[in-house]
């Protein structure tokens, strides 16, 4: 039997996420929320993410999900959201500069 591979979600920025992405990976801080919703803003932008799970305002969370092109605006429809209490910001961009 064959293994279904799919495809990987791609580490992106908010500005870097384009509607052709299949799967993307995003870190940032929840700015605020609606019913169903949510913003997740970093340093580049701030962009709408479609969740069923409930999120707290203020947190720090990586959000795996599909583009969506809605008009002009791009969003996210999660598939996963994961809290990321305690994760060390600066070490992290200290390590993606590094391997550029």
């Amino acid at each position: 039997m064959e293994r279904v591979r799919k495809a990987p979600a791609l580490e992106r920025d908010v500005k870097g996420i384009n509607p052709g992405d299949i799967k993307v990976r995003v870190l940032g801080k929840v700015s605020r929320k609606g019913d169903g919703f949510f913003i997740l803003e970093d340093e580049t932008g701030e962009i709408r993410v479609n969740s069923p799970e409930p999120v707290p305002v203020g947190s720090f969370v990586r959000v795996f999900g599909r583009p969506v092109q809605e008009g002009e605006e791009i969003r996210l429809e999660s598939d996963l959201v994961q809290e990321m209490a305690g994760f060390d910001t600066k070490l992290y961009k200290k390590s993606k500069a590094l391997s550029r």
